[in-house]
């Protein structure tokens, strides 16, 4: 796989690191992040918008208050600013850029039958975070239903800029290539053994393109936090917004990446018929804006090159004529009709892109230090980090056993993505209350589940992007084709 080498999105956390690193002592800092649940800066009750008291209660009082700071999650927790690529540069800058500014872009949820006057409204007001303003509008709309994603009458978005461009040059094409190529290896190997393990035959990894997360620190070096294969990107062509400036300059990232992308495809699918698989409550429930209009981009993309491009939902592949080619999206392997996507593929019915087993191995397969931690020790660990000490001795005493832990399993970094189940949860692990809500997590699941924590090697010293609340965690979106 190769690099595009046009640039990308970052995606950032929208809050910085500076409140959770504003006590050096563990006792005095569990006090300090008490206080600021109870009173929260406005930075952290923004990334909820337009949640309501109940719902910021709950987020501020669980592991919510951490998802903001720890993660990159798209929408208000998260920003996304633009980067670009200059092949003729040999060596990097990577010094500390500062977000300067960021607009309020609105996505309408397709599920709502909108009016213009109102979109408007919403897009002119939210385009400057007049935030009373746009929950004012909101709620003279009846617009609640129930839905895992989509449940609003919109999706907000946080494109932002930086003081100075961020440019990678050759030094950085060559790393992450390497990087990216290491650990799409690993998962081709794993897509192996489980197809074998289905009964199958062994068959290429059909990977037309896919989008690596890399954290790339101050000090130059890099690692894979994840390959999205394909996850979505080109949405960003399809959202209508005229008054960003700022989005305005991803989308014209994005257009080029889908050139590129574009010119890859004839090869692959020729002239002809193919076939889309998407979840059914995208279709059906019409959730899940950003992969909506990623259909959308795909659609005119490949009618453009003569291609004709049938979505259907994975209920229905069992319709699909033998011999079919087919491109999946982000499908729940988890669910009943899910599993016969993976039985047609084994008996060579159809050729998927990429290979399901792939897909399935990419949400496994990493470039970060993982530790599972072993069943036989997952309820003392559990019961370890449940713990409410009453007093200050106490809460000494649990740090140092939780410390003697990290220390065992050469955990060097503060910030931790632990999966339990399909969720990441995110861990400050100098916080005996983010551990506290770890368990919490873990214990709505069954025990048996593996519990992973994958070290995130980041910290407020080596991270590219600071703001008015300090340094922000990101990774750098990429875009590989065959």
């Amino acid at each position: 796989m190769k690099m595009v080498t046009v640039g990308g999105r970052i995606k950032a956390a929208s809050v910085g690191l500076n409140h959770l690193y504003a006590r050096s002592d563990a006792v005095e800092l569990d006090k300090h992040l008490k206080q600021l649940r109870k009173r929260p800066i406005r930075n952290l009750l923004e990334a909820f918008f337009p949640a309501d008291y109940g719902r910021l209660r709950q987020m501020m009082d669980g592991v919510g208050f951490y998802r903001p700071v720890l993660k990159t999650d798209q929408g208000m927790a998260g920003n996304f600013l633009p980067f670009y690529i200059d092949e003729k540069i040999c060596i990097s800058d990577f010094s500390v850029r500062r977000i300067i500014s960021e607009n309020g872009v609105v996505i309408p949820e397709p599920h709502h039958n909108h009016e213009k006057a109102v979109v408007d409204s919403v897009r002119k007001a939210f385009y400057s975070f007049e935030l009373e303003e746009v929950a004012s509008l909101i709620q003279s709309v009846d617009s609640k239903r129930q839905a895992e994603k989509g449940r609003e009458l919109f999706m907000f978005i946080r494109p932002a800029i930086t003081d100075s461009k961020i440019v990678f040059g050759a030094d950085i094409i060559s790393a992450v290539t390497e990087a990216v190529n290491n650990v799409l290896a690993k998962i081709s190997i794993r897509a192996r053994e489980l197809e074998k393990q289905h009964g199958g035959t062994v068959q290429d990894d059909r990977v037309i393109y896919c989008q690596p997360d890399v954290y790339i620190l101050a000090d130059g070096s890099v690692a894979v936090e994840k390959i999205n294969c394909p996850d979505v990107g080109f949405f960003i062509s399809e959202v209508e917004d005229s008054l960003s400036p700022i989005f305005g300059s991803i989308k014209k990232i994005v257009y080029e990446l889908q050139k590129q992308f574009f010119d890859a495809i004839p090869d692959i699918f020729k002239k002809g018929k193919a076939f889309l698989l998407t979840r059914d409550e995208v279709i059906e429930n019409k959730e899940d804006v950003l992969e909506i209009k990623e259909i959308e981009s795909l659609l005119k993309g490949l009618n453009a090159l003569g291609i004709d491009l049938v979505v259907y939902p994975v209920s229905r592949v069992d319709e699909i004529p033998l011999g079919s080619k087919v491109i999946l999206l982000n499908i729940n392997y988890e669910s009943i009709a899910a599993k016969k996507i993976l039985d047609r593929h084994c008996r060579e019915e159809i050729a998927c892109y990429p290979n399901p087993f792939f897909q399935i191995a990419c949400r496994d397969i990493t470039g970060l230090r993982e530790i599972v931690i072993p069943e036989k020790h997952l309820k003392a660990f559990i019961q370890l980090i449940s713990s409410f000490p009453k007093n200050d001795d106490a809460i000494g005493n649990i740090r140092k056993q939780i410390e003697n832990l990290l220390c065992k399993y050469q955990i060097d970094s503060d910030i931790l993505h632990v999966s339990v189940a399909n969720e990441v949860v995110p861990v400050f692990s100098r916080s005996l209350h983010s551990w506290r809500q770890l368990a919490r997590r873990i214990k709505r699941h069954d025990l048996n589940e593996e519990v992973k924590i994958k070290i995130i090697p980041a910290s407020p010293e080596n991270l590219m992007i600071t703001s008015d609340t300090g340094p922000r965690l990101h990774s750098f979106r990429f875009m590989f084709v065959r």
